[in-house]
């Protein structure tokens, strides 16, 4: 995706967040999540974008609000996923009040979609719900340290990272014309499996903060060390 796009993200992001008279005190934290996410950029708005536009949607730069609204939901995902592996190096977020801005994060998104004048801004909501909690259960899965084959794993993730791929796309897609389209949601849930066997290829080289290693964390990388006899591996 362009540049413009992911500029246009982050002008829509600060502006939501300084008209959000709901965010009260929350708004400095929230501004500061944004300018670091900037710098790693706004993928599931843009795939959100992509997809409405393929699907031929209407022009309104209101699809920019709720690109920016997902940013937020995923966002809120992303910190809560750093105090569940205690990984704040280099984050913007370690305290109890960034934990309470989550919340804000969370409720703002959906609150933001709704307020949006899409026709089928509340089946979008839906979607939002419903791979959000496939979301929240793959997550549960890797917490648990259970998903020790290849087989698991690719299940886990799937659901965990997979589904918020999914959640960007259907919504694009839905607010194009309504139709929540199993192959969007199949080759979705395959391009977050490869953006995280991807990151999980970088995090096995990290050291020593956050190594998957070290915190005893199953991923695909890790399952396949395990499993080699007699290869030296070289991980710094």
């Amino acid at each position: 995706m362009s540049a413009i796009h992911s500029n246009q993200l982050k002008h829509t992001l600060q502006h939501i967040i300084k008209e959000q008279a709901k965010l009260g005190e929350c708004k400095e934290l929230l501004l500061k999540y944004v300018d670091y996410q900037a710098d790693k950029g706004f993928p599931f708005g843009e795939i959100l974008i992509l997809h409405y536009q393929m699907f031929n949607g209407g022009e309104t730069n209101e699809i920019y609000t709720v690109a920016a609204a997902i940013e937020m939901l995923i966002l809120s995902f992303d910190i809560l996923d750093d105090f569940e592996d205690n990984d704040f190096h280099g984050k913007p977020w370690r305290g109890a009040a960034d934990l309470n801005a989550t919340t804000a994060l969370l409720f703002s998104s959906i609150d933001i979609i709704r307020k949006t004048s899409f026709k089928h801004k509340e089946k979008a909501i839906s979607s939002l719900l419903d791979f959000s909690f496939r979301a929240i259960n793959g997550q549960h899965l890797d917490l648990a340290k259970t998903s020790n084959t290849d087989s698991a794993y690719i299940e886990m993730t799937l659901k965990k990272s997979g589904s918020l791929v999914a959640l960007a796309s259907l919504i694009g897609t839905i607010l194009a014309h309504s139709n929540c389209l199993e192959e969007v949601k199949k080759y979705s849930q395959y391009i977050g499996l490869i953006g995280q066997i991807n990151n999980d290829l970088i995090d096995v080289r990290i050291w020593p903060f956050n190594n998957d290693i070290v915190n005893k964390r199953y991923t695909l990388p890790i399952i396949y060390l395990l499993n080699c006899k007699n290869v030296h591996v070289n991980l710094m």
